[in-house]
């Protein structure tokens, strides 16, 4: 009898039981998760200069409210420091998409605590990663953090490459077939969403169709590496949703190339 308390106490502490959870619960999260995350911090983070320039750390926190239908709202920070970092932090969470909680497939109102760290020779080594100390801002960038859909935009987005070398192109010269994927004979697609920035960088990538294997997480290192014209509405560069398919077919399964992209 004993034996069987001890059990029952392993699956409340390990699963929730007992806690109002259940096994088909999921808490808000970023959209594409922590590793998205940190990289829309690498590419986007701009340190404060006098903070920089003194050496300055900082951790700040705030608590997001993430609404059912994916909006999102600063709701009250947890902990702040100075206020360039304090408006630092803010502007890199609305930069952010998220995810809704859900119960059993059913999206609901939640919460997400999102904590940014501010380390200067950390950053120092971001800096030397992406190449370039401020993200690239053109002239006519709009303040607003809207983004919007390619076909509500009079310039879509287009990515920078060199003369004569198309996405599709570039993508089959870069991509690797996963070797698990390979053993597996895993073909099929992958489709990612992302939304790309006044900089030409991409952020809140994540997948609208899954392809296991490694093939989606292979899909998303070449993308990334693409840089992009942003998208132009009214005169100004806006942030622009876009969308790609990527193709695995393994030699001899199918009519098409061993790997295939088309833009949606």
């Amino acid at each position: 009898m004993r034996n069987f308390a001890v059990f029952i106490l392993l699956l409340q502490t390990v699963f929730g039981f007992g806690q109002g959870k259940s096994l088909g619960d999921i808490e808000a999260d970023f959209q594409g998760g922590k590793a998205e995350f940190k990289q829309l911090l690498l590419h986007e983070m701009i340190y404060p200069p006098k903070a920089l320039e003194q050496g300055l750390k900082a951790k700040i926190g705030y608590e997001v409210f993430v609404k059912k239908n994916s909006e999102k709202m600063i709701t009250r920070p947890l902990f702040t420091d100075e206020e360039a970092f304090n408006e630092e932090a803010k502007r890199l969470i609305n930069l952010t998409e998220f995810v809704p909680g859900a119960i059993d497939g059913d999206p609901y109102d939640s919460k997400k605590m999102v904590i940014i760290k501010f380390n200067p020779k950390k950053y120092k080594k971001m800096v030397e990663q992406r190449g370039y100390a401020i993200p690239p801002k053109p002239a006519n960038a709009s303040p607003k953090i809207e983004v919007f859909s390619s076909d509500k935009v009079d310039q879509a987005p287009t990515p920078l490459l060199p003369k004569g070398t198309s996405i599709d192109g570039f993508i089959y010269k870069q991509i690797t077939y996963p070797p698990h994927a390979v053993k597996m004979n895993m073909t099929g697609k992958t489709i990612l969403e992302f939304v790309v920035e006044p900089s030409g960088n991409i952020t809140n990538v994540h997948p609208l169709h899954y392809l296991g294997g490694g093939c989606y997480e292979e899909a998303r290192r070449v993308l990334g590496l693409i840089k992009w014209n942003p998208a132009i509405k009214n005169g100004k560069v806006v942030r622009c949703r876009m969308k790609h398919t990527v193709y695995f077919n393994l030699p001899n399964t199918q009519k098409r190339s061993p790997l295939e992209t088309i833009a949606e």
